[in-house]
């Protein structure tokens, strides 16, 4: 599946198709022009009109402003300025070849156009990063609904997002369907093997596994990126909330024991953890695992 895992948050607000694409034209492919005439540089020819590099220049960095500013109004906690450039590059790449290559007025449609369909393909397939009280936050409380039986007993056991050490709330979406959900949290006392970690809770997927890996890579390069050396789960936070998975479900639930597809401990092996602890109440098999944010494997 090719997508695109980025944490921003709102790129699926109807405002953002409509105002984006019409700003890029009203500002961008004026800048263009303006550099064209006055800076004329590395001119070349394009369906009988001429172009110039230094215009594709001005369009393109002026479209970068753009973008990023509108992107930055529509996004929510927990987005950071890195999120919403790796954004506004492709939107502004696009557009700009859109006016490279239109001439006699079709810039005029082609410009809005290829923005538009961009935001589209970029929509499809996304890691949305938030925290609780973001406007999309009711998708990730609603997720597990979707999932489980209304009489399962997951639905029946007490499910909080505990707040103490919480970084991040991520949703994979395709289009507007949520495929899966987890979270990130960083406590400073947190070590495995003397070496700083963090831990992913909350999980909740869909059986197929490409979604899962998606969410779960991401996360992985999220607690890479801030200086972790392993990613313990699942745990939510600590192991005062849920911190494993079954591994059967051919006996009774214990009291007060985590319930949970099984293909979840699917997921987090193709995603290359590794177990590092099992438990044995009841006749149950219960893991927990741990993957380096590196090359290394837990052992």
């Amino acid at each position: 599946m090719n997508s695109i895992h980025l944490k921003t948050t709102h790129i699926g607000n109807p405002l953002l198709y409509y105002y984006l694409p019409i700003l890029t034209l009203a500002i961008c492919d004026p800048m263009a022009a303006y550099a064209g005439k006055h800076f004329p540089y590395g001119k070349f020819k394009v369906w009988g009109g001429t172009k110039s590099l230094s215009g594709l220049t001005a369009f393109f960095l002026s479209s970068l402003i753009i973008t990023f500013s509108v992107l930055y109004s529509f996004s929510a906690t927990g987005t950071t300025g890195s999120d919403i450039l790796l954004l506004s590059l492709p939107l502004a790449f696009i557009g700009g070849i859109a006016e490279a290559i239109s001439s006699k007025g079709l810039d005029n449609i082609t410009i809005p156009v290829s923005v538009l369909l961009t935001l589209i393909a970029l929509h499809m397939n996304r890691v949305i990063r938030m925290l609780p009280g973001d406007p999309l936050f009711h998708l990730y409380e609603q997720f597990p609904a979707k999932i489980y039986p209304a009489d399962s007993i997951w639905l029946k056991q007490s499910q909080k997002q505990p707040g103490n050490f919480l970084e991040a709330c991520y949703l994979y979406l395709e289009g507007e369907e949520v495929k899966c959900r987890a979270s990130l949290y960083h406590n400073p006392l947190l070590t495995y093997e003397h070496k700083k970690s963090r831990c992913i809770g909350n999980y909740e997927a869909v059986e197929d596994d490409k979604y899962g890996l998606a969410l779960l890579q991401q996360i992985e390069a999220d607690a890479k990126a801030s200086g972790s050396e392993y990613l313990i789960g699942p745990m939510n936070g600590s192991t005062w909330e849920n911190y494993r998975f079954s591994t059967d479900h051919n006996h009774p639930n214990f009291f007060l024991e985590p319930w949970h597809p099984l293909y979840y401990n699917r997921h987090f092996l193709k995603a290359g953890f590794t177990v590092i602890e099992s438990i044995f109440p009841a006749g149950h098999i219960l893991n927990r695992s741990g993957r380096f944010s590196s090359k290394k494997k837990c052992i």
